[in-house]
């Protein structure tokens, strides 16, 4: 069991070098260079009557911020101290803004939070006792409604789902709020939206994994002796 649970843990480190290393390329892909584009606006704004000494300000004031956030050194060397301070938390600085980053997550955690724990409670409420049936009765009539209700919830992505549920109960009908997080109401639309997604792929792992338990050769045994 501790060869198991090292073997395990070993396995997170390439893991983690991995999801870093595709994060990291995927932020210096993404098109423009972030100290342009922060100083793009101001320049936009006054370019026409803008001096030589004040351009020439300007690009100080973006080698400033280059230096500062690191851009000025190689690849490897920016990797390595972006994953350093990803360990210790550290998420930099916003440059919309120049508030650190973790301060503007802090207070949205909560909510976050309570939203995943309630549509992971509705997702295992209903994936996996019907999971658990459709493996008893297999090819049952509530077995083929269910598949065929997974495959329309499939084909029905959340970004459609979101809107529509506020277009309908919001709206509409105007039984809840549109936003916000003050009652239990403002949490029923986005449980629901993140709950109705996910249902589907844990309900058929639950029924794929009951019918391979129950055709093992230890469950006949069972069943033979009179279980």
């Amino acid at each position: 069991m501790l060869a198991y649970i090292v073997r395990r843990v070993l396995l997170l480190v390439p893991t983690f070098i991995a999801i870093t290393f595709i994060g990291f390329a995927i932020i210096h892909l993404a098109p423009g260079d972030p100290v342009e584009l922060f100083f793009a606006g101001g320049l936009a704004a006054g370019q026409s009557g803008i001096s030589t000494q004040r351009l020439a300000d300007v690009e100080e004031a973006k080698a400033r911020l280059r230096a500062e956030l690191g851009l000025d050194r190689p690849i490897p060397v920016q990797y390595a101290h972006w994953v350093g301070r990803l360990v210790r938390a550290d998420l930099g600085t916003s440059l919309k803004d120049r508030q650190p980053v973790w301060d503007k997550i802090r207070p949205r955690l909560p909510v976050t939070i309570t939203i995943a724990a309630i549509s992971l409670l509705i997702m295992y409420a209903f994936a996996i006792p019907l999971g658990i049936y459709s493996a008893v009765r297999p090819n049952s009539r509530l077995d083929q409604f269910l598949t065929a209700a997974i495959f329309m919830q499939y084909s029905v992505p959340s970004f459609w789902l979101g809107p529509m549920l506020i277009i309908l109960f919001a709206i509409d009908l105007r039984w809840l709020p549109v936003s916000g997080s003050d009652t239990w109401a403002h949490f029923v639309m986005p449980t629901i939206a993140l709950g109705y997604y996910v249902t589907p792929p844990i309900m058929r792992l639950v029924r794929a994994g009951m019918i391979e338990v129950l055709s093992s050769d230890y469950i006949r045994t069972a069943r033979a002796k009179g279980l």
